[in-house]
């Protein structure tokens, strides 16, 4: 216990990790509730702490509203303020920027003090919790009524939806566990964003069931449910995850390892709950279990 400890210590503490931390936030603190705060203005400078909203923001051709920004954050075209990590905002620097309005979203907002940001009376909007590909629609969009570009999002939503490939037809559907994690072993349930695009895109989550969003499991459960695929997205900073199939070496009857049907998503694709992400992971996940259903298939003959 004291190793393991030690071991979450040194993920939370590593500036040069920024993703580990919110999955341990997520697994081991509760439910913050926050109050959003509505007022009426024009929005000319804005505040993202959430990095799939300064996306979705520099999607809607709107990054030049953007004065504050997490530590992480997707490419941007110029300099732009950072006002603290994902897991803790820097407060004073927000109030220095003089933002119109903060913007966060209910996926990071239990790791960040929203009692204090309330405290300024600044304004705030946060979004829902995604949960589909409706939901995170739903929130592009309300995130485009605030910027006032609806039209471009409307337009951008009809082409992402156009690009979601139908789910491969099988009598038998693949079972798949996605990981976030190998030390320690952290899934995905259907509680978790990534988790609900492998049911959607036609596959069985081995570890949906499970009531946490990232469950951590043993090696010995991971063996007991044998998966047909493994896709894993590791966030371990500039270390290097040791690959699964160095990991499940020790295990060559693993379906996975006999198969070798271990894959890699592209962190990006992972925790970035847009639209134009959301069909990025889920078309890699349905391009995945075409191959496996042709391997399966072949083997047959």
């Amino acid at each position: 216990m004291r190793k393991f400890i030690k071991y979450i210590k040194e993920f939370l503490f590593n500036p040069m990790t920024t993703l580990i931390p919110l999955f341990f936030m997520i697994i081991f603190f509760p439910e913050i509730e926050t109050d959003t705060i509505s007022s009426s203005g024009s929005i000319e400078k804005i505040v993202s702490l959430s990095p799939a909203i300064t996306r979705q923001i520099i999607d809607l051709d709107a990054e030049h509203l953007l004065v504050g920004v997490t530590a992480y954050h997707p490419p941007l075209t110029r300099k732009i303020d950072i006002v603290g990590t994902l897991v803790l905002p820097n407060i004073e620097k927000i109030v220095l920027l003089k933002p119109n309005i903060v913007l966060l979203s209910e996926e990071d907002n239990k790791v960040q003090f929203n009692e204090m940001l309330n405290s300024t009376n600044i304004r705030s909007h946060t979004f829902g919790r995604n949960d589909s590909f409706e939901s995170i629609c739903k929130y592009y969009l309300e995130l485009a009524t605030l910027i006032d570009k609806t039209s471009l999002a409307k337009s951008k939503l009809k082409t992402y939806s156009k690009t979601l490939r139908a789910p491969p037809k099988t009598t038998k559907k693949m079972i798949i566990a996605l990981f976030v994690s190998n030390k320690p072993l952290i899934g995905a349930s259907n509680k978790s964003y990534i988790g609900k695009i492998i049911s959607h895109a036609g596959a069985i989550n081995c570890l949906g069931l499970l009531n946490r969003p990232y469950p951590i499991i043993s090696m010995e459960h991971l063996v007991m449910l044998n998966p047909d695929i493994i896709i894993s997205i590791l966030y371990h900073g500039n270390v290097k995850p040791v690959p699964f199939n160095t990991i499940l070496k020790e295990f060559p009857e693993l379906t996975v390892m006999k198969r070798k049907s271990i894959y890699i998503m592209p962190s990006d694709y992972g925790c970035s709950y847009t639209p134009q992400y959301y069909v990025k992971a889920y078309n890699l996940i349905v391009r995945i279990l075409e191959k496996e259903i042709k391997k399966r298939n072949e083997k047959k003959i």
